[in-house]
Formats: C-alpha cells, structure tokens, sequence
C-alpha cells in the first residue's frame, strides 16, 4: 500500500543560512531558559538540514573542504545544544563562533526541505544522544561516523558528548532493505586515518531491515575494523523490523549499542513550567492508553500515535502530547492557536520544547455519543469554512497526479486490478482547476470530535496535515470528501451547505475516491487487512466504484 512518504519544500540555500543566522542572532539575546532551549535544538535541526542536503549533492560520498567545514560548523553549535542541556538552559555555549563558521561556507542553489522523520513525529531529541556518549564510556578518539539525513545532527550530538572531532556522515545506497556503502579512496583513508580505538555508528532507527546501520559496520569490518571496536547509536534498542535478514539480525544484536530514553523528569519540569506542579506523577497514555481513560470506543493504530502523558495538577487535568521539534513543531503551534480562536480548537497553554499542553477535556465522543446529522452539518461546514483559510505552501504535499497513483495501485491491492481500472479510468482528468493548498485537517472521524456543552470540539486538528505520509496539505476538497466518508453524509446536499466557492460536485468526488483509497491503505498498514477498518473503507471503496 502507497501511504508513508515525506513532504518536501523547495527553497534558496542562502536564504535558508540567512534565516538560520538571524534566528541565531535572536537566541543569543533571548532570555535564558526552555523556551531558549527550545529555539536552540530549532536552529540545530534546521543547519543540519541544510548542511545535510549539501554535502548530499555528491554522488559518492568523497572527503572534501566544504564538507568537513560543514560538518565542523554543525559540531559547534551541537557543543551550544548539549551546554544548554547540561546547565538546564542556562547557558547557552559560544553562539558568535558557530555564526562565523556557518557564515563562511559557500551556500549556493536550492535544497528541498523535509522534517527529519525522528525530530518530527517519533521524539527522537538530539540531546540523549550527547548523555548516551558520555555513558558509553567510549574516549576522545573515537571516529564518528553519521547516517545521513537526521545522522548528520546526532552524529554532531555524538561527537558533542565525546569531546571528538567533528564527524563525517556517510549515505548509505541502494534498495532500503539492502543499502551499500560507497565512499572515495580520499574519505576511506579520513575515516581510518590514525587507527581510532572505537568507531561510532550514528542514526536513528533501526527501522524494518536495519541495513543502514549495518551496512556501515560491515564496510568498517571490510577494510580491517574489528567488529568489538564497531558501536552503535540508535534511537532505541528493539530490534530492526521484519525485513531485516538472520544474517543482518544477529550482526544488530551482537554489536555495542548506547542509548539513553529522553527523561520523564525533564518532561515533567516543562509541563509544571507551563501549568504549575504536578500533584502525580505523569501519567503515559501512548500508544491507544487515552482510549481507557476517555472511556471511548475509538478503533486504535498505536504504531502511529504520538507520545501522549495526561498531567494532574490542583486546577486540573491536561493532556500534553509530542508535537515535534523545530519548524514542524512552531507550524502546530500557530495552527492550534488559530483553529482555538476560531471557535473550534482546544486552548493550548503553550509548547515547551515539543510537547503541546492542552486541557484534558473529560466529554464523550461523536462515535460514542452520536449526534443527528442534520446537527453535525453546520459545525462541520463552519469548520471547513475555517480550515479553508489556513494557506499551506503550493508544494506542500502531493500533486494530483501522485493522488492518483496511490488511488489506484491501492485499490489495485486490496480490491483487484479491474477495480484498479475502474477507478483509473474514474480519476484520468486532474481538476480542471487545481485550488490553493491549506493546512487540511485530515482526520474527521467522527471519534476525533468531542461533544462538550452541546458543541462541537475538534481534536487532534494538527498534526496530520505535517504527518509521516505524503498527503501534506492539500485543496480544501480534501476534508469536505473526509467529511462525507466519515460522517456518512449525502454529497450533494453537503456541497450545497458548506461556504460558496469552496469546492464543486466533480472535484469532491474524485477526492472522495483519493480519500477512501488513502484511508483503506493507511489502516491496512497499522491494523492488518482482516481487521474491522480496512474491511470498512474497502466496502465504501466498492460502492463508490459500483463493483
């Protein structure tokens, strides 16, 4: 099924450097503290993305000036990161120098912006990989080594911690369940120069086949690196996915591995920053447990759920989840507090340093509190209605034609290749005129929308516009077919009552077969293709094709 993807955005390198030393100039002059902090890890995430993408514009990865500035420019300000870190955010390292290093590299081009998929959505913080080094018990002189893209910042993180050199990354090629080392004769001999006691191994993952960290230790091991000296940094200990080989399995398991879990004591100081002390301890409800203490119905996908805790303090409960890091994470923030003056939103306290607070609302849901149709519709068309002015950049997520493609190989999948044809044949003409891309909301559920005080709440509104798939954002279109799936509503007569101008009949419905092929991929990827929500998106799939 074609689900996950990553979201890319064009823009001018140097303007991106000049954004990055402005913003530098702001956080050496801003008061200290988290927030401080929090501004801090942004700046680090967005050099290392830019640093990143130009060292990628090589095709092998070669030992060059430009380069090792680079990646001596991003290893100062990860030393600022990590004396921010230790001093708990009162100090902030040597932030003129890292401006003078990243002023005097040669920017030049267009790069394509990502988040970087563990900053983003899986909690992964640079910081633990500094603390894991130091735990290591590894020594100055370890070589480093990062995995390109997010590989680039940990690794800067990794030498942080050790005191080392600055690091080289490397990327890794091929298919992704078999990547393969391809390095110059002139990084070979860097990398080996000097016999180093230990080399480390830096990334995030492990993922389904763990080929990218191992295909690093077995080029070490290929040119005379002992296996004992090969340790590796990853973003947790479990072992890779079900496309990892026995061979690549037992490499993992037998390699030193240092990790350090982001403490829950740090978490805990962020939220009391924000809403006073707790009087319990945070209370984790990731991965489905809100579903018991909302006492809901909801069907679960834990795989894709974002860290969540409820905190208790005197003037009550509140629900404070994982956001992200850097850019994606301020972009979450200004959306929660639009669609919360809007009408629509839950308040947001504040964000402290990727985690969102929010009130925990104890009201049931529209699937465990069902409300007449005719009384949904004019909450759903004011919500459209707003949402529809949420400008999202034009490239901001997938074009017509990547919709499409994804559509139909889905459908192909689960339904066949004459129902493939079918809706092949059903999407062929791209609206004739394509609107203006919003930060759609993507998740209309009827379970996402709270009955609080004979109103509708919506929750969970930011963060699947900025998910780890590629839908991104998209023309209003999108949410009014979510709208009609989800909420069983009849099209026409709900085109009619949302705002004038907003969409036509034609465009939602081939949206609507986008949509359900979208949906019925995304819970066959998290649930399996025999659980109750795919047969139920491929049920809705095959009416929509008369099949």
């Amino acid at each position: 099924m074609l689900v996950y993807g990553d979201v890319q955005t064009a823009c001018s390198a140097s303007a991106l450097r000049s954004a990055i030393l402005d913003r530098l100039r702001q956080v050496r002059d801003a008061e200290a503290g988290v927030q401080r902090h929090s501004d801090l890890v942004s700046l680090f995430i967005e050099a290392g993305a830019l640093l990143g993408e130009l060292i990628d514009r090589k095709e092998v990865d070669d030992l060059d000036q430009e380069s090792f500035m680079a990646m001596e420019a991003l290893t100062r300000l990860a030393r600022c990161v990590d004396a921010s870190w230790q001093a708990n955010y009162t100090a902030a390292g040597d932030l003129e120098a890292v401006a003078d290093a990243l002023a005097s590299l040669e920017v030049t081009g267009s790069i394509h912006r990502k988040p970087p998929e563990g900053y983003a959505f899986y909690a992964v913080y640079p910081e633990t990989y500094a603390e894991a080094a130091r735990q290591s018990g590894l020594s100055a002189a370890t070589r480093v080594i990062g995995i390109r893209s997010i590989g680039t910042t940990l690794a800067a993180m990794v030498s942080a911690g050790l005191g080392a050199d600055a690091p080289m990354t490397v990327r890794p090629r091929g298919h992704p369940f078999d990547r393969r080392v391809e390095v110059s004769a002139g990084l070979t001999d860097h990398l080996l120069a000097g016999d180093p006691p230990a080399f480390a191994v830096v990334d995030e993952g492990p993922g389904l086949s763990g080929s990218s960290f191992v295909s690093v230790a077995d080029w070490l091991v290929a040119h005379g690196v002992t296996r004992g000296r090969i340790h590796l940094f990853p973003s947790h200990l479990n072992n890779p996915g079900a496309q990892c080989s026995p061979l690549r399995l037992r490499r993992w398991r037998e390699a030193p591995k240092h990790f350090m879990p982001l403490d829950t004591r740090r978490i805990t100081e962020w939220v009391e920053d924000a809403v006073g002390p707790l009087t319990a301890p945070l209370h984790e409800i990731s991965g489905g447990g809100w579903r018991e203490l909302a006492r809901s119905t909801a069907p679960a996908a834990p795989s894709g759920e974002k860290r969540k805790f409820l905190a208790t303090t005197r003037s009550g409960r509140w629900f404070v989840k994982f956001a992200g890091l850097g850019r994606v994470a301020e972009t979450k923030l200004a959306l929660a507090k639009t669609l919360d003056h809007g009408g629509f939103g839950i308040r947001t306290v504040g964000m402290r340093h990727g985690f969102i607070i929010q009130p925990w609302l104890d009201a049931p849901n529209l699937l465990d509190m069902p409300v007449p149709t005719r009384e949904r519709v004019p909450s759903l068309a004011a919500y459209l209605a707003l949402r529809s002015t949420l400008a999202a950049p034009p490239d901001a997520g997938a074009d017509f034609d990547q919709l499409r493609e994804m559509a139909v190989y889905n459908t192909g999948q689960a339904l066949g290749e004459d129902a493939a044809g079918t809706m092949d044949r059903m999407l062929a003409a791209a609206p004739a005129k394509p609107r203006a891309r919003v930060y759609v909301d993507a998740r209309l559920h009827s379970w996402e929308w709270l009955v609080l005080d004979g109103r509708l709440v919506k929750t969970d509104a930011i963060d699947h516009c900025q998910g780890h798939d590629f839908i991104g954002a998209q023309p209003i279109a999108w949410d009014i077919a979510g709208a009609i799936v989800e909420h069983d509503l009849d099209a026409g007569e709900f085109i009619a009552a949302i705002a004038s101008g907003m969409a036509d009949a034609g465009e939602v419905e081939v949206y609507i077969g986008c949509y359900l092929a979208f949906q019925l991929g995304t819970w066959t990827m998290s649930n399996g293709a025999a659980s109750p929500m795919p047969a139920r998106y491929a049920d809705k799939l095959r009416k929509f094709l008369n099949t």
